[in-house]
């Protein structure tokens, strides 16, 4: 009797979860898994949006990419930003945690400062520097000017616009990284830089030979979710430059949504849109493989 009401507790325990579960299970079902089965579907298809014909053509738009003049660019562009806003976006990140992982005076009022940009939404950091950046009366070319430096056209020279949005997401994005840091970087234990200076470790190899080592997977997590981010880059182009000037921002999700809400190349855009897929999957399980394998040998 025991053994039996113990099974019915179970089971009403069982389906008490899954009905918890079910709204959200539907709501990722029609949001999530539908949109992408209908976008693969429709990357098989040339649709028309005025007329509503749809007439499949196969692999045609997968075939369309390899002589797409303007994505090597693109996919160029994406690379760029990428190396770029992960490089220096995780180094400051890693130095502001460093910073405050120290015991300091006002320590929670510069980690309020150093995040307060990530709430930000990207139309109000875009708008804030893209006055920054105005050529005639940006703050950055009036306090060059004060140095005798003519004004530089920070988004409309093909040679500065890029890095010009890459300054603003490391100051934008570089808060939430330092967050992360900085929770891996107190939970090494305290006994172990104890033990160094009493063997005379200096700060520097403190920082070679413990607190790298041991943050090597907090590193991974996020060098792999900005990656993961940064290839996906639209909103900061679209804002500031309009993926301009001469292609030179004119990046890959940029590329996809000129082909589908420009030129209304939905199925274009779609088969585009899994090309970028494959691209951070295969970086993703790259990734995974490397770490794992790491986590195994050790």
């Amino acid at each position: 009797m025991a053994t039996d009401r113990m099974k019915t507790g179970n089971a009403r325990r069982r389906w008490m979860n899954g009905l918890f579960l079910a709204p959200f299970l539907l709501l990722f079902l029609m949001w999530g898994i539908a949109p992408i089965i209908t976008g693969f579907a429709i990357s098989f298809t040339k649709w028309d949006v005025f007329s509503g014909e749809v007439h499949f053509v196969g692999i045609s738009n997968y075939l369309r990419i390899l002589d797409d003049d303007i994505l090597p660019i693109a996919l160029w562009n994406t690379i760029k930003y990428t190396f770029l806003t992960v490089l220096f976006g995780n180094a400051l990140s890693f130095v502001l945690a460093y910073g405050l992982a120290r015991d300091i005076k006002g320590k929670t009022i510069f980690q309020t400062i150093c995040f307060a940009p990530v709430v930000l939404s990207i139309g109000v950091t875009g708008v804030v520097w893209a006055w920054m950046y105005n050529t005639d009366f940006g703050i950055l070319n009036y306090w060059l000017g004060q140095i005798g430096i003519p004004p530089i056209h920070w988004l409309t020279n093909p040679s500065t616009a890029m890095y010009a949005i890459v300054a603003m997401v490391v100051w934008a994005s570089a808060g939430f990284n330092m967050m992360i840091y900085l929770a891996g970087l107190l939970n090494v234990p305290p006994s172990l830089y104890e033990a160094a200076e009493i063997d005379g470790a200096n700060a520097w190899k403190q920082l070679l030979n413990i607190t790298l080592p041991l943050m090597k997977y907090t590193f991974a997590f996020t060098l792999t979710i900005s990656t993961i981010g940064s290839l996906q880059v639209f909103d900061q182009p679209y804002i500031l430059t309009g993926g301009g000037p001469d292609y030179a921002t004119h990046t890959l999700v940029y590329h996809i949504y000129s082909h589908g809400f420009r030129y209304f190349r939905i199925g274009y855009a779609s088969a585009l849109s899994f090309f970028l897929a494959v691209i951070i999957c295969g970086f993703s399980f790259f990734q995974y493989w490397v770490f794992t394998r790491r986590r195994t040998e050790l």
